[in-house]
């Protein structure tokens, strides 16, 4: 019998974490399988790369005629400078660089040397950072960003009338899953709408059939929903702020 998308409270036994392990959640991911006999396994479902070099050239965007460059994260770095190297271009000493976290603004120091160079960092995230664009609106800004970017920076830059030029210089696409037999996990766990939408490619004819789906914010909630998919685990709540937390919570139920 065919049962979809129906909550069916049975033991979790196998987890499928669809991205990979950090060394932040490691400890608790381990914790978690020892006390209650749990298979995790961790994998990917999308993947970050680099836009070839002819896409740079069809945006038209040169870059000496920034005053500024905006880091979000090491991606976004590593992939300015891959490009950088590629173009055999020299950023003059005076360039900017504005970094949402003092991990990026830490990171950038790979690749420029800091005491010569001017560098703004945020120490609250986003809401301390869009204060700090908005101070330096006379710059003229370079945003090398993902073509799945969030619009909040550039919303901030337009509200401020500010010079800028987004770089779009990587994507996020999905990883090939076809090796994963679904139906050995009984619990899914998801953290962006890209992850959800590399499951249906990857396997499109996807039925839930009692499968535990847990979820880590509001967009990758409602990309799930809209593939039919019915929750059972979604945070951050303001009690459970983490995906472990969340997942034992659901356990001790059954």
């Amino acid at each position: 019998m065919k049962v979809d998308n129906i909550s069916i409270k049975k033991r979790i036994k196998s987890i499928l974490i669809s991205q990979d392990e950090s060394q932040k959640d490691k400890l608790s991911y381990e914790k978690l399988k020892i006390r209650y006999d749990i298979a995790i396994h961790f994998q990917p479902f999308i993947k970050v790369q680099p836009l070839p070099l002819k896409y740079f050239f069809k945006q038209k965007v040169n870059v000496l005629d920034h005053t500024a460059i905006i880091f979000t994260s090491r991606k976004s770095i590593d992939y300015f400078f891959y490009l950088y190297k590629q173009l055999k271009i020299k950023l003059p000493i005076t360039t900017k660089y504005f970094c949402v976290s003092e991990a990026t603004a830490n990171y950038l120091n790979r690749y420029i040397t800091v005491r010569k160079r001017k560098m703004f960092t945020s120490k609250g995230g986003m809401p301390d950072f869009f204060p700090m664009l908005s101070k330096h609106r006379r710059e003229s800004f370079l945003y090398p960003c993902s073509s799945t970017r969030k619009p909040d920076i550039i919303n901030v830059l337009k509200e401020n009338n500010t010079d800028y030029k987004e770089l779009i210089i990587y994507e996020t696409v999905s990883n090939d899953l076809t090796h994963l037999n679904c139906e050995n996990y009984d619990l899914f766990a998801f953290f962006s709408p890209l992850g959800i939408k590399s499951l249906f490619e990857n396997f499109p004819d996807f039925q839930q059939n009692g499968k535990v789906i847990a979820v880590f914010g509001k967009t990758t909630a409602k990309a799930a929903k809209e593939r039919g998919l019915e929750l059972q685990i979604q945070v951050p709540l303001p009690q459970v702020p983490s995906m472990t937390t969340a997942i034992e919570n659901y356990i001790k139920t059954l």
